[in-house]
């Protein structure tokens, strides 16, 4: 995988947030503005990597289809979230951040711990990190 850029035709570039997997589909998760365009997109729209911004075309850079999103409410409620899921495959995604990132994420389950460290790549802002500092903790992202 060379970068972790990955919007759909039209929507803003944006990063894998996650591999996951049910039965034997794998999906790749990311936002709802990313994969679906902010409720524009169709279900069955490819995701790409490198997204249009970046180069990126169909569907020479499909990496998988929109399956399902969380819908945005503009105006209305508060929005719990801002995720989609593409169907893709362990081929299309890989396993292993860029060559600047920490390598290989492990696939064991870690429980939250106060000062756990923790590191995310981003296709905008690389390898950052940070430690836990709060557990179950309900807030307003604004």
């Amino acid at each position: 995988m060379s970068d972790l850029d990955t919007p759909s035709q039209t929507g803003p570039n944006g990063t894998i947030g996650a591999r996951d997997t049910d039965g034997p589909n794998v999906f790749a998760l990311s936002n709802n503005h990313v994969y679906a365009d902010q409720n524009r997109a169709s279900f069955g729209d490819p995701a790409l990597q490198p997204g249009p911004f970046d180069g990126g075309t169909s569907p020479a850079d499909d990496i998988g289809t929109l399956y399902d999103f969380e819908p945005i409410q503009f105006g209305g409620p508060d929005n719990d979230m801002d995720a989609a899921i593409a169907l893709s495959s362990t081929a299309s995604l890989g396993n292993a951040t860029p060559s600047d990132g920490y390598g290989t994420p492990g696939s064991a389950p870690v429980s939250a711990t106060l000062n756990l460290p923790v590191q995310k790549y981003g296709r905008t802002t690389s390898l950052t990190t940070g430690t836990v500092s709060e557990i179950n903790v309900i807030l307003d992202v604004c």
